[in-house]
């Protein structure tokens, strides 16, 4: 059950970290405590990850329309439960949870981006978005997975059509989990993912091993990842250096010499590289999935079923996927795969997907760190602890 809400002192004050325009600064300030919607909770935040969608969104406004700024960014948190709604029952004061934060607005928000951002004191998001944090993890750790779990399972259920079992376990009218599609799913039986060793790929390619345990799962990674693609479920690796044709060539020689179901892209490599979707088999059921990391649509061959996915999808209404009805087993709020990733964990099927390192100990260091991740870093998330 949750606690009831308590009051918050007018007085009261917490401290963010504000992207004053685009492509602008950063400013420390302070605002008032955030008072929770009925279904929301605050939560204290101990570390917050940072994304290379942090600095799209400062750099270009990739998800900030221009009358929002100034805003405060942050997309990954955990933390400590302070405040909870009236309506909420899933957590209670002093509860460590982990959430995804800084998404677009939803119904009822009335627009307040910021409050649900990561980089302040206090992020307060819809308990659907938060997760009880696994025990074994630290906050450091867990604030490292929300967007990239979120992510490869929007691109697996969305983009392949494919069911997640661990969604499917609940009853009818559960919230969160999605009602499957009469259309039955596509037969996958071998998946290439690109950028296997990022983030999102190597959270695709466990959760790809959970809702497709007997398909080839080859990865494009650089060499020195190999063993840690392969620990996450891979069955191949393709080294990511080679020329787009080579990368056909060694993926197919991966398989029998024949091509590949499914394309997940966890980092774009096909926008830059279209020529990778003619790995896709001609008897086979041609599907490729994208992670967004940009604004633009893809051009794909005639005949191939493509989705642009993102990490927002499973905790919304369900869109449409390639196949012309709802994604299989997919989430129609956080509850159906955010609260499921405890348990994943605790079962021993889903492993941090990224070494992490944390690059500072307060608010203020958060640009140095986003400088950092830009300039580039490898199998690696970068963090600051609070």
């Amino acid at each position: 059950m949750g606690s009831h809400q308590q009051p918050i002192a007018p007085e009261k004050k917490i401290q963010q970290l504000v992207a004053l325009k685009q492509a602008g600064s950063f400013s420390l300030s302070q605002t008032g405590y955030p008072v929770p919607a009925p279904d929301e909770i605050c939560i204290r935040n101990r570390a917050v990850g940072l994304n290379q969608l942090d600095n799209k969104n400062f750099d270009r406004g990739m998800m900030i329309r221009p009358e929002q700024w100034p805003v405060v960014l942050g997309m990954d948190t955990a933390g400590v439960v302070e405040v909870v709604g009236a309506k909420v029952t899933g957590f209670k004061a002093g509860d460590a949870v982990v959430s995804v934060a800084g998404l677009p607005g939803r119904p009822g928000t009335q627009g307040d981006r910021n409050k649900m951002s990561a980089f302040q004191d206090v992020t307060t998001v819809p308990a659907t978005w938060a997760s009880r944090k696994p025990k074994g993890w630290s906050f450091a750790e867990a604030c490292s997975v929300p967007m990239c779990y979120l992510a490869a399972a929007a691109t697996i259920t969305h983009g392949l059509c494919t069911p997640l079992p661990f969604l499917q376990s609940a009853g009818p009218g559960t919230p969160g989990v999605g009602t499957p599609q009469q259309q039955s799913p596509p037969v996958i039986k071998s998946v290439l993912v690109l950028g296997g060793s990022s983030g999102v790929g190597a959270s695709a390619i466990q959760l790809l091993r959970i809702a497709l345990p007997k398909a080839k799962i080859i990865s494009t990674n650089s060499v020195s990842q190999n063993k840690r693609v392969m620990d996450m479920g891979a069955d191949a690796w393709v080294d990511r250096h080679l020329e787009v044709e080579e990368i056909i060539a060694a993926t197919r020689n991966q398989n029998d010499e024949r091509g590949v179901d499914a394309i997940l892209d966890a980092v774009g490599y096909a926008g830059e590289s279209p020529k990778v979707l003619r790995v896709l088999r001609d008897d086979g059921p041609r599907m490729y999935a994208y992670v967004m990391t940009d604004k633009e649509e893809r051009e794909v061959p005639e005949g191939v079923r493509a989705m642009r996915c993102f990490a927002g999808m499973m905790l919304n209404t369900l869109a449409p996927g390639p196949l012309g009805g709802k994604a299989v087993g997919s989430a129609a709020s956080g509850s159906g795969a955010m609260a499921k990733l405890v348990d994943l964990v605790d079962e021993g099927k889903f492993k941090l997907p990224l070494d992490v390192q944390v690059v500072g100990q307060e608010l203020g260091d958060i640009p140095a760190g986003l400088k950092m991740l830009k300039e580039g870093v490898s199998g690696t998330k970068l963090v600051v602890a609070l």
